[in-house]
């Protein structure tokens, strides 16, 4: 006899949950708030140069395509979750359809579930705060995200910021800071994706010179992406404005000697800090679900309040990259599948 799942988010973690879970015969329902499954990763751009560079957005596409292959899978895009009732194995969802501008369109539904995955992933830290950093009102100033539908087609980065010569990447924004309404700690992702960045960006303009602004390395090597096109610069940009008018300006506060100096760009990708997605712990306490000192959900087995048939997958537990995402959310299914048996 198949049990029922509701998985709430439908980015790679949510995916990959409803996978492991479909493929040992459960029906799942994965509920999406937006229109197409994926999360903010579907909007990854492949960084292949003459080689693949194992960057894992592929994974993502692959990972969608897979779930027309179960029929017990059900996703449930432009959804949400309006109310529970009762406790798992016998969790009563109520879920409310909405539009494209996620305006409620009244149509609601409801499922008994035996079990509840959240999966929600992480919000992305948005720069107007500080406001130094000159983003959004200079339009040579981007979040690497908005960056990505260019990547897909290299061509399009000229027709859209002019011709560029030098290049500026800003890691750790909102990372490793103690400031309110940031992240003190590390996101993880941003070191290799600056190196796929990098590589990428030289394949396709090798005219172009880039520099990547850091505060700490977590797993790249200087000597993997540094050559006479590309140097890595330990310092953190605190302040961006325009001068003159067509090219940035940045004041840069070197990370070893403290001194100011002052370099110019013609364009300035910032890689945010991953923060917490938390909503549902505040909208349904009776989930259990508790927090850490960051404000990530704790991970399965660290919380003692957890309700049983409750579990968290993925970046929503913490800052991750793609491949350490998909890995937590596995070990989630074999919770979720260990619970599932002790329920029969």
């Amino acid at each position: 006899m198949s049990d029922r799942i509701l998985v709430v988010g439908a980015g790679i973690a949510g995916i990959t949950v409803s996978l492991g879970i479909a493929q040992a015969g459960h029906e799942v329902f994965l509920l999406e708030q937006d229109k197409e499954m994926g999360g903010k990763g579907r909007l990854y751009a492949c960084k292949a140069t003459e080689h693949c560079q194992e960057c894992s957005a592929c994974l993502i596409a692959k990972s969608k395509t897979k779930l027309v292959h179960y029929p017990n899978i059900h996703p449930l895009p432009y959804s949400m979750l309006t109310g529970l009732q009762g406790n798992p194995p016998h969790l009563r969802a109520s879920i409310r359809l909405l539009n494209e501008i996620r305006s409620d369109l009244g149509a609601e539904t409801s499922l008994e579930v035996q079990a509840f995955v959240v999966a929600t992933g992480f919000q992305i830290h948005h720069p107007e705060i500080p406001e130094e950093l000159g983003y959004p009102v200079l339009k040579q100033v981007v979040l690497a995200s908005e960056l990505e539908p260019v990547l897909a087609d290299p061509q399009k980065l000229n027709a859209r910021f002019g011709r560029l010569r030098r290049i500026g990447i800003a890691l750790c924004i909102g990372s490793r800071d103690e400031r309110p309404h940031h992240a003190n700690y590390c996101s993880r992702y941003c070191c290799a994706y600056a190196q796929h960045l990098v590589r990428r960006l030289s394949y396709f303009y090798p005219h172009i010179k880039i520099d990547v602004f850091y505060r700490d390395l977590f797993n790249i090597r200087s000597e993997d992406i540094v050559s006479n096109k590309v140097k890595l610069i330990r310092a953190t940009p605190s302040k961006v404005f325009s001068y003159p008018a067509k090219t940035l300006t940045l004041r840069l506060a070197d990370s070893y000697t403290g001194s100011l100096m002052e370099e110019t760009y013609d364009l300035l990708i910032l890689v945010p800090a991953q923060k917490p997605n938390n909503h549902l712990a505040l909208d349904f306490p009776q989930l259990g679900l508790g927090l850490d000192a960051r404000g990530f959900y704790l991970d399965n087995g660290q919380n003692k309040d957890q309700v049983p048939g409750v579990f968290a997958a993925g970046s929503c537990t913490g800052a991750k990259d793609i491949p350490e995402t998909i890995t937590h959310a596995k070990g989630t299914v074999a919770q979720v599948l260990y619970y599932l048996d002790k329920i029969r």
